[in-house]
Parts: structure tokens; C-alpha cells; sequence
């Protein structure tokens, strides 16, 4: 997997996924461009190759967080924010130095979902305004970069509910293509529109889903002449990951639909093809998930929990690439990775830091290791036992006791019901049990007792989730009918 640079973090500290918005580039011989919006400013964190040193600076100051940046052919840097004053402004970088231009003068409203793309030697930039009918109502604008000046075209009108969702831009078949939300029936349904190169106008939409769950996020990529897609969608009052494929983007069939994690709080879902092995990765309670297809999404294995996810800061990167050798093993627009200064990508690639996780069946249990409580067993008979099974059943269960204890840190009331009912058995004395478990299996002592203690944790651990269940509220607000 392909590995920015490694500079070691000192000390052992538990980190989590970092909400920010960030770009990553690496140029044709291998310079790494690293911009992040932070307290008002786009900072890039700049490391020579040739050099291996590292060198901040800060390219432009009084910004919102929308921005954008992407890489040509040439190496040249362009990027395009929106100031805090509502102007959008567009900068280059070419033969070592910045220049400056003024694409918008000062809007009275806020510019989002900024995004840039380069397509056929010209350079697009798409975002949307709110519009003056309802905040609940955007209008998309489309910039290009013509004749010597900048010119635009409105590619139409969207709706949203309580979370204004993403949308992307990708060059697919020689064309570029904007995939994204809008309501129909008050349910986000995802669509897509084409650009005719030749009118600079936008085709008609064509709606790609018709659930009638909620969904936010999204991603794409296209491959072997077909389409991916990965979204979050609503079930049970939590998010799910979904993945579909269609085949023949112009008359669009979906050949393939996966629910690929658990119902928890699965969000920001990721598509990379890495070595001809599609992945999707996400975020679930902070920790980095995924799931891997060698089929071309035909079937699927995971979910993996990613240990490192736990250490580190994780960022969602937003990726351009001139190196050749990323470009033949890599297709990817977003990419988690550790934060400076340890930047490389997680959660695809060799999975020997994962751990694969169980999925629920749908009446709510799980898969598990069956494990014979006859006391008349003869010690010998227990070398039949999988270990690998069980060490993957304990470490299930140290991902959900962490989770309890976000929730028990957080919740009076939890704290209250817990304290009152299981005062012999804490989420301590849970956490106890397990590590007990795991010494035990470290040391191939697998004695009788521990396949009772076995039974008796997954009751006590599946109580407290079932409590959990009934009193969480749903994420956003009370629950539409």
C-alpha cells in the first residue's frame, strides 16, 4: 500500500478520526502536498522528496472551510476558496510561486460544497448557494475556464432535509460527470448529470436509487465499465454502509446491492481500488472500518477494524496523484490517513493490523464460536477449539465495551441505571474478564470455566447494548414517519 512518509509519534496516546477538511497531492516525482483548512486559514504542509525535509506555510488567511485543490499534468497547483467576505477566489501554483485571482466578488451568502476538477485541458469548478425561495433549496453553479475568462452555467436546483450532502465531480468516459442528493418524496435519492463538452450545458438527470431510507455521503468510482457507489443509508434509526454497481452509465442497471456493516453510526464510506481488490472504508464510533471485494463487488469480506485507527489522528483526505506507480495501482478520490506527522493511508491494503468483526443477523445475534460446556470433555479435546475464532470473538467484544464506556462517560442517566443494577459486574470488571480471557488464550490454556465466562459476557455486554439500544436517541432529531 502506498505509504506517504513515516516520521514516528511519540508516546502511545488513543487518537480518532478527525472531522477536517483536507487535500492531499503528490506531484510526478514524488513531492507531497498536504493543505488543511484551520482557524480561518489553508496551511500546506509541504515534503521535498529529494530533500526529506518538511517545510508549513500558510497560502491564504480569512477563509470558510470550503475549499478545494487539485494537480494538472504539469505539476501546476490549483486551488479555489471561498473568503470569509463571500468572494471565491483561485490560486496557482507554477514554477515556485503563487498567483492570485479573483473568480466571484463579495456574495451576500455562503458558498458550499466547493469542489474543482480538471476535464479536457479546462478547469471546472462547481459549489451551490442557498437559494432565495428556502434555505432547504440550493441552487448549483458551474464555473469553467475559457477563452482567456471565466464563465458559468446553473446546472440546476436541489432540496435537502436536516444535513446538506456532498456531491462529486469525476471524469468518466472521456466526460464529466456530478453526482448527487436531492429529495424525492422527501427521501435524499441519489442522481447524476453528464457535461456536453461541445454546448458547455448539462444534460438531464438520471436517478440512480429509489429506497425509501435516508442517506447521506457518497462515493464513486468507475471501473472496467462500471459504475460504484457507496452511501450511508438510515435503518433502524442509524446508518448502515450501502454499496451498488450498475453497468451502462448512460442507461444505468444495477447488477449488484450489499449492506456491508453492522446498523451503527457507519459514515463518511470510501471507495478505493488498490492492486485490482476494491475496498470500502468508512467510519464507525471513530474507528476505521472496511470491507474488501476481489470480485469486482460481487462478494464481500469483512467488516475489519482497523487497531491503528485507535493511535493515531485519522483524517479523510481528498487525493490527486501525478506519480505514475500510484496512478497503475491506485483509483481513489478520498483516502483516511494519519495526520501529520505520520502521513500514510489506513484501512485498505496488507490487513494483518486488522480484525475482522462480526455482523449482526438480522434478529439481532451474532456469529459465533460454538463451544462445548460438558464438564466430562477431556482437557485434550479442547486443542479442537479455533483460536483464532476466539481471539477474534474477545476482541469483538473490547471494540463494543469501548463504545459502552463512550456512552457511560457521557450519560448520567446510564451511569445511574448501571451503577444501580450491575454494581458486581462494571463495565471495569467486564473490561477484566476479558483481558483474564485473552491471557488465557495467549498461553493455549483454554479451561473449562472460560467457555462459561464466555456465555455469561456476551449476556451481560448484549444487556447493557440492548439498554443502550432502547435509550439512544436517533442522530438527527426525532425520527421522520
Amino acid at each position: 500500500m502506498f505509504i506517504v512518509y513515516n516520521i514516528k509519534i511519540i508516546g502511545g496516546e488513543c487518537m480518532s478520526f478527525v472531522n477536517q477538511n483536507s487535500c492531499l497531492l503528490t506531484d510526478s516525482i514524488g513531492n507531497i502536498y498536504n493543505f488543511l483548512w484551520a482557524e480561518e486559514k489553508i496551511n500546506l504542509i509541504y515534503f521535498d522528496r529529494s530533500l526529506q525535509k518538511v517545510n508549513k506555510s500558510t497560502i491564504i488567511e480569512d477563509c470558510t472551510e470550503e475549499f478545494d485543490v487539485t494537480i494538472d499534468k504539469k505539476d501546476r497547483i490549483f486551488l479555489v476558496c471561498n473568503k470569509n467576505n463571500g468572494s471565491l477566489i483561485f490560486l496557482t501554483k507554477a514554477f515556485g510561486s503563487w498567483s492570485e485571482e479573483l473568480i466571484l466578488e463579495e456574495l451576500n451568502t455562503k458558498i458550499y460544497n466547493l469542489n474543482i476538477k480538471l476535464h479536457d485541458f479546462k478547469k471546472h469548478i462547481v459549489f451551490c448557494i442557498p437559494s432565495n425561495e428556502s434555505n432547504y433549496v440550493y441552487q448549483i453553479y458551474h464555473y469553467y475556464y475559457e477563452k482567456e475568462k471565466w464563465n458559468y452555467n446553473i446546472i440546476g436546483n436541489i432540496s435537502r432535509k436536516e444535513v446538506l450532502n456532498p456531491f462529486q465531480l469525476i471524469n468518466l468516459d472521456e466526460s464529466l460527470y456530478i453526482f448527487y442528493y436531492d429529495l424525492v418524496k422527501d427521501i435524499e435519492q441519489v442522481f447524476f448529470k453528464k457535461y456536453d463538452l461541445n454546448s458547455n450545458t448539462w444534460l438531464d438527470e438520471i436517478k440512480l436509487t429509489d429506497t425509501n431510507n435516508s442517506k447521506m455521503y457518497l462515493d464513486t468510482i468507475y471501473s472496467n465499465g462500471e459504475l460504484n457507489l457507496v452511501y450511508s443509508e438510515m435503518k433502524e434509526g442509524n446508518l448502515v454502509i450501502q454499496y451498488k454497481k450498475y453497468e451502462d452509465i448512460k442507461e444505468p442497471k444495477e447488477i449488484d446491492s450489499y449492506e456491508l456493516s453492522n446498523k451503527a453510526n457507519c459514515s463518511y464510506p470510501t471507495l478505493i481500488l488498490y492492486e485490482s481488490r476494491l475496498w470500502v472504508v468508512w467510519t464507525e464510533y471513530e474507528n476505521i472500518m472496511s470491507s474488501y471485494s476481489d470480485d469486482d463487488g460481487k462478494t464481500w469480506n469483512g467488516p475489519f477494524l482497523w487497531s491503528e485507527s485507535k493511535k493515531s489522528d485519522v483524517l479523510r483526505y481528498k487525493f490527486n496523484t501525478n506519480d505514475k506507480e500510484i496512478i497503475i495501482s491506485h483509483n481513489l478520490n478520498y483516502s483516511f490517513g494519519k495526520a501529520y506527522p505520520d502521513l500514510s493511508f489506513i484501512g485498505f491494503g496488507d490487513i494483518k493490523n486488522a480484525v475482522k468483526t462480526p455482523i449482526k443477523k438480522k434478529d439481532g445475534r451474532k456469529e459465533e464460536v460454538k463451544i462445548s460446556t460438558n464438564k466430562t470433555q477431556s482437557k485434550p479435546e479442547y486443542k479442537k477449539i479455533n483460536i483464532e475464532e476466539m481471539k477474534e470473538k474477545i476482541d469483538d467484544y473490547n471494540r463494543r465495551l469501548k463504545i459502552l464506556e463512550d456512552y457511560f462517560k457521557e450519560a448520567e442517566n446510564l451511569k445511574k441505571w448501571l451503577e444501580g443494577n450491575y454494581k458486581s459486574e462494571t463495565l471495569k470488571k467486564l473490561g477484566q474478564r476479558v483481558s483474564t480471557l485473552e491471557e488465557n488464550i495467549g498461553n493455549d490454556k483454554i479451561p473449562n470455566k472460560d467457555n462459561k465466562k464466555l456465555e455469561n459476557l456476551e449476556e451481560r455486554v448484549e444487556e447493557i447494548e440492548e439498554f443502550l439500544k432502547r435509550r439512544r436517541r436517533p442522530l438527527f432529531g426525532q425520527r421522520r414517519e
